[in-house]
């Protein structure tokens, strides 16, 4: 949820303060993403010999997909209302 709560834009001390988290918690979990994040790139590269810029196409992907999936909501669900453009 933490990591959700920073993707969507909210602050690493906000979302500590509304997980009721420490800081220091927040910041390790960016680091072991960070990490996840960095040894799936080495595999694609490596063993399935993907070029860098198919990498990134993927990457692009998966975080265009990961927001239509959290933009998704369950049947029946209120959401809030669309602010109007002036």
């Amino acid at each position: 949820m933490g990591l959700r709560l920073v993707a969507e834009g909210l602050g690493l001390r906000g979302t500590s303060r509304v997980l009721e988290i420490k800081l220091d918690t927040i910041r390790r979990w960016l680091a072991v993403a960070a990490l996840h994040c960095e040894q799936v790139t080495d595999m694609l590269l490596r063993d399935l010999k993907l070029s860098q810029v198919q990498v990134d196409e993927l990457w692009t992907l998966v975080k265009k997909n990961t927001k239509i999936s959290l933009d998704r909501q369950p049947p029946g669900a209120v959401s809030a209302p669309k602010r109007s453009r002036p």
